[in-house]
């Protein structure tokens, strides 16, 4: 008689439940990993600013719509916001016009109400996002008011305080440092600043009489 013959290989369906297991294994895993890096990572570390909403560019884009709304104004158009603990609780835009004030600059009316707002003038754990690298002025509020960071959109090479033209953010006699975090949204802020300069070039009424257009000796 001959000897009976077993199969080595497991039966298919006990193949295909297996298969199921690990399948259902492997997504628990994934899900699991997604869930902990959205929710356990704070907002500051994650990699993926089209999908969370408040990160450095985010808090740019709030920004820049202050800077619309000083360009809508006839300000140069420059946007800040200050943020603490994730959360934007002070706006301003640039208003030396509007309100008659050489110090109203974006990043100071925000600075100013921000303090206001929180009751205390040092603004320890808060950041700054602005469209535009701050002036000596701008600078020398930042260090009064302890900030922690400083993030800015394009540099400023003529009257840039954050190392463009002058260096006053952590200057070495300086006694507090700020973390500055440069050309986020670069672009965008650039591109504001000069159309708006660009419109002002070709409006008469920002034209010095007699200048534009006039030939010079010899020309």
């Amino acid at each position: 008689m001959p000897a009976l013959q077993f199969s080595k290989q497991k039966p298919s369906h006990c193949k295909s439940k297996v298969e199921g297991t690990l399948v259902t294994a492997f997504r628990f895993l994934v899900s699991d990993f997604c869930f902990r890096v959205c929710y356990d990572t704070p907002m500051s570390q994650r990699l993926s600013p089209g999908t969370f909403p408040t990160t450095d560019g985010d808090f740019m884009r709030r920004a820049l719509r202050e800077a619309h709304k000083a360009e809508s104004q006839g300000e140069v158009p420059v946007g800040a916001v200050v943020v603490q603990g994730e959360k934007v609780v002070a706006r301003g835009h640039n208003r030396p016009l509007g309100l008659s004030d050489p110090s109203a600059h974006a990043e100071i009316l925000a600075l100013r109400r921000a303090a206001k707002k929180l009751g205390n003038y040092r603004l320890k754990g808060c950041d700054l996002y602005v469209t535009i690298e701050p002036c000596a002025m701008c600078a020398g509020a930042i260090i009064q008011a302890r900030l922690r960071r400083v993030v800015y959109g394009t540099p400023d090479p003529k009257a840039g305080a954050c190392g463009s033209a002058l260096a006053v953010l952590n200057h070495p006699k300086v006694n507090h440092r700020v973390e500055v975090v440069r050309g986020v949204l670069a672009e965008e802020c650039a591109r504001i600043l000069r159309e708006f300069f660009r419109r002002r070039r070709t409006d008469v009424r920002y034209q010095v009489p007699g200048v534009r257009g006039q030939k010079t000796e010899g020309g």
